[in-house]
């Protein structure tokens, strides 16, 4: 629904040659999404790149950034046959600052193993720690359950670290991520809210189906906008959408009004033994009665 806002990824000026490097890097992602490819197929990609350009890498990182979460994970295999350190420093400031899905950060820890380079203190366990978490709501959530530790520590990590696995479980668990929302919301539903923002980003039937569930389960009214929102997004692009939404049952023109209970107010009593009642009754919101009575201790009313 929303524009992606993360820190900025530095990189070197583009390739004078950068079109060309784009045009192999748009079909090597097109190739690969639709069949798995083996080393030796990148390791020809890399071949073509390095003769348009030996340098090719800046225009690679570029292209990189601007691709999808998916489409990364398509893209980084090509980086096992690339030699020297610029693009291992590079993924240290990526992992650092952008989304990614935690097991491309298995791929992103198997180059850095293979690398020479002096690794930031902590960056491996944060890898190996975000593919675990990842590991096992996934499986919480296959099984139908999750776990509050669970959301405890995926509400833990930081909004770009949370979008990447967020990512990945959508894609994994489809409509089973709602479990995961609707927990989040017992615990913190604003964050809960923010999570689940993340999860329904893109404008989808599967976003749809995903605020549905939460809603259904929730009843949150903040749910229900961003819904609205959703099923408008959608009927522009020309998706028919049907679902259901409680409709608030219409409030009657004329109602009946609810009047005030009747009052009494009684006067001391003179030397007389007499005292006055008065007594007022609403019959309507336009009309109340009120009645005078004397009442006296040797004659009565």
């Amino acid at each position: 629904m929303g524009t992606r806002k993360t820190k900025k990824v530095t990189v070197a000026s583009d390739s004078p040659n950068s079109d060309a490097i784009k045009n192999i890097l748009e079909a090597l992602i097109t190739e690969t999404a639709t069949s798995v490819q083996h080393d030796a197929f990148y390791a020809a990609k890399v071949r073509a790149l390095q003769e348009i350009d030996h340098n090719f890498f800046p225009a690679f990182a570029k292209f990189f950034l601007k691709a999808t979460l998916r489409e990364q994970e398509l893209l980084l295999p090509l980086l096992r046959h690339v030699q020297g350190l610029e693009h291992i420093k590079f993924l240290q400031d990526f992992v650092r600052r952008a989304p990614f899905l935690p097991r491309v950060g298995m791929i992103i820890l198997e180059l850095f193993n293979k690398s020479d380079a002096m690794l930031e203190a902590g960056v491996a366990s944060k890898l190996l720690d975000l593919d675990s978490l990842a590991r096992r709501i996934a499986h919480s959530l296959l099984q139908g359950t999750v776990d509050t530790t669970l959301i405890e520590e995926l509400l833990k990590l930081s909004d770009h670290e949370q979008e990447g696995l967020l990512t990945q479980l959508r894609e994994e668990t489809g409509v089973r991520c709602t479990l995961l929302i609707a927990a989040a919301m017992n615990i913190n539903p604003q964050r809960a809210l923010h999570l689940l923002n993340t999860i329904t980003r893109q404008s989808d039937e599967l976003s749809l189906q995903i605020l549905t569930e939460v809603f259904n389960k929730t009843g949150s009214k903040d749910v229900a906008k961003t819904l609205k929102k959703m099923a408008h997004c959608l009927r522009q692009k020309g998706v028919a959408v049907d679902f259901p939404m409680p409709e608030k049952q219409p409030r009657a023109v004329f109602q009946q009004a609810v009047l005030p209970e009747p009052r009494a107010f009684i006067s001391m009593v003179d030397a007389d033994g007499t005292r006055i009642i008065f007594l007022i009754k609403p019959v309507s919101i336009y009309e109340t009665k009120i009645f005078n009575v004397l009442m006296s201790d040797r004659r009565g009313i």
